[in-house]
């Protein structure tokens, strides 16, 4: 069974799990914005597209010289990092970016 007949087929443990899978992503957040802020990451809302926003950093000793840039959206119908869209908000609206 995938997890889409699963949660069709069995609601009241599709629930439960989805319940645990977003508690568990919930104590992952704080540790990767730490790791974000110790990689020197900046936060934006990306231009011409409302609810999306994104974090750019350099990681040298696992990517080289590139830049790395992870955006996700605010909207949970859209994007399933929507958790990390609503903390990349907060840092936006923290540096009153918005």
């Amino acid at each position: 069974m995938n997890r889409q007949q699963f949660f069709r087929e069995t609601p009241v443990a599709a629930a439960t799990v989805y319940a645990h899978e977003v508690e568990a992503e919930a104590k992952r957040i704080p540790r990767v914005m730490a790791c974000l802020d110790r990689c020197g990451a900046t936060f934006e809302a990306v231009p011409g597209w409302p609810g999306w926003y994104a974090a750019r950093w350099s990681d040298q000793v696992n990517f080289g010289d590139h830049l790395r840039r992870w955006a996700c959206c605010t909207d949970i119908e859209m994007d399933c990092e929507w958790p990390y869209a609503l903390a990349f908000k907060a840092r936006v609206e923290e540096r009153g970016q918005l």
